[in-house]
């Protein structure tokens, strides 16, 4: 017989969006192996003696404990574990591209759990704290990876529609990747600088030594490429991105 008590569960946690909820309450978008994505209620967490309230800011890494709802879980206790928010807001690159990368992750992620893309949106937010590598870079090699594990990956290593290794020269979105010397005039295709198919595939693979070596001008390609394949397969654009590109 149900007692009527709710089901509770722990996991680990990484806080990808928050948002404000009458006047004390935060509603937040949990990232967690076991459930994917979990939207959560934390009740009074805005208040100045809240037990928990800094441990569930956005880019924060707990433990948490949480009750089961009906539309939303509840938080009712959080431990921390990495504090990756406070490195992450101090520098509005690596804060953009964070909120990129937790946009994007809303959108491909849903409720599936995948113990590998939890990895993948942990690993990603720590680099962006650490900020030992580029945040623009950071996020491109998060979306490469994030879109290979939801069936779009991107081909950087032969040619996506013959399979060729050879003259690979340009790159299409919509064909799924680079393409070879002889589909150069498709439409749509983009001629490729030299260093940027190198630059994608070490961004795929996580070759940080060949990603800090290449030339600015390969970067800049290569994160427009990306963005690119982002809007062909994803139907949508990444609103933050947009904004940055306002930026002056």
């Amino acid at each position: 017989m149900n007692s009527g008590r709710a089901r509770t569960y722990s996991s680990r946690v990484v806080v990808l969006r928050t948002y404000d909820l009458g006047e004390s309450d935060r509603i937040l978008v949990l990232a967690t192996a076991e459930r994917g994505l979990v939207r959560a209620v934390a009740k009074g967490v805005r208040k100045t003696a809240s037990r928990f309230g800094s441990r569930l800011e956005p880019f924060m890494v707990s433990d948490c404990h949480l009750a089961e709802g009906r539309s939303l879980d509840r938080v009712t206790q959080a431990v921390s574990v990495a504090s990756y928010g406070i490195g992450i807001v101090q520098d509005y690159d690596a804060f953009m591209y964070a909120s990129a990368l937790a946009e994007l992750t809303e959108v491909l992620w849903r409720d599936d759990p995948q113990a590998e893309y939890f990895d993948l949106v942990h690993g990603a937010v720590a680099a962006l704290a650490r900020r030992r590598y580029p945040p623009q870079q950071v996020f491109d090699a998060f979306a490469l990876r994030a879109m290979a594990r939801s069936g779009w990956d991107m081909s950087v290593e032969s040619c996506a529609v013959t399979g060729e290794t050879q003259g690979l020269t340009s790159f299409s979105p919509s064909h799924g990747g680079v393409l070879s010397t002889a589909l150069v005039r498709l439409p749509g295709a983009t001629i490729l600088r030299p260093g940027t198919r190198e630059l994608l595939s070490s961004l795929k693979s996580g070759d940080w030594s060949a990603v800090l070596a290449s030339d600015e001008a390969a970067r800049r390609q290569a994160h427009q490429l990306v963005r690119a394949y982002l809007g062909w397969h994803l139907e949508k654009t990444i609103s933050t991105l947009t904004r940055l590109d306002r930026q002056p």
